[in-house]
């Protein structure tokens, strides 16, 4: 009898990590398609950023990060 209970018992620690190792690996592919997503292409100088960044005052679809907008809009 004690036998079977441990024997038992190491079943079900193998699918308790088994599903362990899934969630863990599940938040890791999330986490990383989460950090792709975020980032934005600057059309001006092509360099990837976080964010929303700057949009052109007479073209709005015209995206330029931080860098980029400081040289357009400085006079």
């Amino acid at each position: 009898m004690y036998n079977e209970k441990n024997t038992m018992n190491t079943t079900n620690t193998k699918k308790v990590s088994k599903k362990t190792a899934g969630i863990i690996g599940g938040i890791a592919v999330v986490a990383i398609v989460a950090l792709f997503a975020g980032r934005t292409e600057c059309d001006s100088c092509g360099k990837k950023f976080f964010g929303s960044g700057t949009q052109d005052i007479w073209d709005s679809s015209y995206v330029m990060c931080d860098e980029c907008a400081q040289d357009y809009y400085s006079f």
